[in-house]
């Protein structure tokens, strides 16, 4: 067993030390002008009380030299006063702003379908109702809009909740954008992406999973990865990035982590569920070192102490770029509950539970 784990240790090393050297390669991917033209959508659901901070940042926006046509905001049937909000923040506002509403269709994914098909520009960058972001991102962001890239992996990291579903998202930002600069992109977040219109139109990625409650941001990528001569891009700019809502509680992190798991299942890509079950038994291990081997063995310690090194290896790459460095220190406790957590999900899915999200339920491969 010992072997296996050092085994499975060396694969974990290898991905993530792939990762961190790509995510600091993409760095250096950066333009000084503006690239291609882009409208912003944004579906949004009974978000009255989380979407100041979007509509802030959105006003607050260098729009000098940006290529921005439009900002449509879709309507999915919310029963709050988020419409009555963003109508009064439109009136007194630098650019093009329209509210479309889904009528006789629900869900995320039709609301995001609908406002791609009423944008006309070259791209669209889809955005949460809760997310935040910096006065230079949609520069930043423009400058990337290469009219070679046909997709776009937006770094978004959680700006409140607990502290360790916080450091998570940091964790997987790396993988996400250090991987995809190297050409083996493996997630992309729905919280924010870019893509270019025209493919998106000819792909239809979401036609056939319309009533799979969530996953839009992977089945996406999925169609993407598919499709030939299409080029996946990582966004990385020192400082720039971002920010959305982690989970509140413990409950809403475990939640996630079943519903999160389970639109894997249902997405189906060889690369990614390979590094996600490589990721799985490293940190099963870290149980295995602790509880059923002399934890002060030799290879115990030795172990152990490499796999510390790889996750606070990842962790400083992303705290020193987005300069959140005064929550290295729960790292540390990060290392024996992040196992926990993953076992917990996994159990979780093997049962039949009955999940709701907005409101609405989940459907997940047990409920299909």
């Amino acid at each position: 067993m010992i072997l296996i784990a050092y085994v499975i240790l060396f694969v974990y090393m290898s991905i993530i030390g792939a990762a961190c050297l790509g995510f600091i390669k993409g760095i250096k991917y950066q333009n000084v002008k503006a690239g291609s033209d882009f409208s912003i959508v944004i579906a949004f659901r009974n978000e009255e009380e989380r979407i100041d901070d979007l509509l802030i940042s959105l006003e607050k926006s260098d729009l000098e030299q940006v290529n921005l046509d439009e900002v449509i905001f879709v309507n999915d049937h919310s029963l709050d006063r988020t419409v009555e909000k963003i109508e009064r923040w439109s009136n007194h506002n630098k650019f093009k702003v329209r509210i479309a509403h889904l009528n006789h269709d629900f869900g995320k994914k039709k609301a995001i379908h609908l406002g791609i098909n009423q944008v006309l520009s070259t791209y669209v960058l889809t955005l949460d109702a809760d997310v935040q972001f910096d006065a230079k991102f949609l520069l930043k962001m423009s400058q990337t809009l290469d009219a070679n890239y046909s997709l776009i992996i937006v770094p978004v990291i959680e700006k409140n909740g607990i502290i360790f579903s916080r450091i998570a998202s940091h964790a997987l930002t790396v993988l996400s954008v250090g991987l995809a600069s190297l050409g083996f992109p493996i997630n992309v977040n729905g919280a924010a992406s870019a893509f270019k219109r025209e493919e998106y139109i000819r792909l239809e990625p979401l036609k056939n999973n319309f009533h799979i409650s969530s996953g839009d941001d992977m089945f996406i990528l999925k169609a993407f990865l598919k499709s030939k001569g299409s080029i996946i891009k990582p966004f990385v700019s020192k400082g720039i990035h971002v920010l959305t809502d982690g989970p509140k509680n413990i409950s809403e992190f475990i939640s996630r982590g079943v519903r999160w798991s389970t639109k894997m299942k249902l997405i189906k890509l060889p690369l990614v569920n390979l590094i996600g079950i490589s990721i799985l038994l490293c940190n099963f291990c870290v149980y295995y070192f602790i509880f059923f081997n002399n934890p002060l063995s030799t290879a115990s310690l030795i172990w152990l102490s490499i796999k510390f090194v790889l996750d606070l290896m990842t962790l400083y790459v992303s705290f020193n770029l987005y300069d959140k460095k005064g929550i290295t220190i729960f790292a540390i406790p990060m290392f024996f509950i992040y196992p926990l957590y993953l076992i917990t999900v996994l159990i979780l899915n093997l049962f039949r539970i009955k999940m709701n999200w907005k409101d609405r339920p989940v459907l997940t491969t047990k409920s299909i």
